[in-house]
């Protein structure tokens, strides 16, 4: 079979063997639709690459709670905001920024973005839908996934092109493109990063000890925790989706085994706020100190190995209040 895809500025047609090594399955529904959401986040769905990680117990933003109340209905589907919408838009430019990078670095004999969904060949309920895939020049088949970022992580960004450091959230990137490649049964993939006005290209080797376990952590959550009764025990990235639980009027349910568990949130709240006043009245004391030591000066050294501090003015212009010209003490 030929398909032949539109994407950005041009097309390719897909060369057969980019469709021999997974099952497929026809798109579910228009992206950011109910019935999109339905096929995807529904008990009778599947659970994604982006998950892989959080299912893992990985991910710095949700958990196997998460993924398994959403499963199960007992929170609503994700609602897609600007930035979750503007990020699925500028895909296919990310890939097109790929593309220009993989024609001086790579051979490419095709390329293509899939309109459809992968499916694992026997692992259920596991699939994969891409941002790109390609047919390299010398057999190997590649995986794309395409990610918009802020500014802000161009320092994790750069760590991880540099083979330095991986942060979490670069982990989740790694984790998921392992994921694509064990749905595909691709040998290669990339991470195509676009960050303020730096794009970064980190290729990502297949890693069958890692896909080992990706598979089997997809399996057993589902079994477990989709289809079974059992709930996963919620951690700290799960907050955010214990806070969408629908809530019903007036209902009261009675739970004494977790009276230590509230004693000690209304206690260590308590030491947090006396903790808070002794800091804050230390900083104070030593702000104190500095100011009279520097009069006039604007600027303090306080030895070679130790970022000066400085004491300088500043004018707040007025608008609802009155200008006032004042001076911060930057330590």
């Amino acid at each position: 079979m030929d398909y032949t895809i539109n994407t950005f500025m041009s097309h390719t047609s897909i060369p057969a063997k980019l469709l021999k090594s997974a099952r497929l399955q026809p798109e579910w529904g228009q992206y950011g639709t109910d019935e999109w959401s339905e096929k995807r986040y529904g008990p009778s769905g599947y659970v994604g690459c982006s998950e892989v990680a959080a299912i893992m117990g990985l991910s710095p933003w949700s958990g196997p709670f998460s993924v398994a109340a959403l499963r199960k209905g007992l929170v609503p589907p994700i609602e897609l905001n600007d930035v979750m919408t503007l990020g699925h838009l500028v895909e296919p430019v990310i890939f097109y920024l790929w593309r220009l990078w993989a024609g001086k670095n790579l051979e490419i004999a095709g390329w293509w973005r899939p309109n459809f969904t992968f499916e694992h060949r026997t692992v259920p309920h596991f699939g994969a839908s891409l941002d790109g895939a390609a047919l390299l020049a010398d057999g190997r088949k590649a995986v794309v996934e395409c990610k918009h970022a802020s500014g802000r992580a161009s320092a994790e960004i750069k760590d991880l092109a540099s083979g330095e450091a991986v942060s979490p959230a670069m982990q989740c990137h790694l984790i998921q493109v392992q994921a694509q490649l064990a749905v595909t049964g691709y040998e290669v993939g990339y991470l195509s990063i676009l960050a303020d006005k730096s794009h970064t290209v980190v290729e990502v080797a297949r890693d069958e000890e890692t896909i080992a376990r990706i598979e089997a952590a997809v399996a057993d959550f589902w079994a477990t925790y989709v289809e079974g009764d059992a709930m996963p025990t919620p951690a700290v990235a799960d907050l955010r989706d214990l806070d969408r639980q629908m809530a019903t009027a007036e209902k009261t349910i009675e739970r004494p085994d977790l009276r230590a568990a509230v004693e000690s949130i209304r206690g260590l709240r308590e030491e947090k706020k006396r903790r808070t006043e002794d800091l804050d009245t230390a900083i104070k004391q030593y702000e104190a100190e500095i100011k009279a030591a520097m009069g006039d000066a604007e600027i303090m050294t306080v030895g070679e190995d130790c970022k000066p501090v400085t004491w300088k003015a500043t004018t707040r212009k007025a608008y609802t209040v009155a200008a006032k010209t004042y001076r911060t003490l930057r330590v």
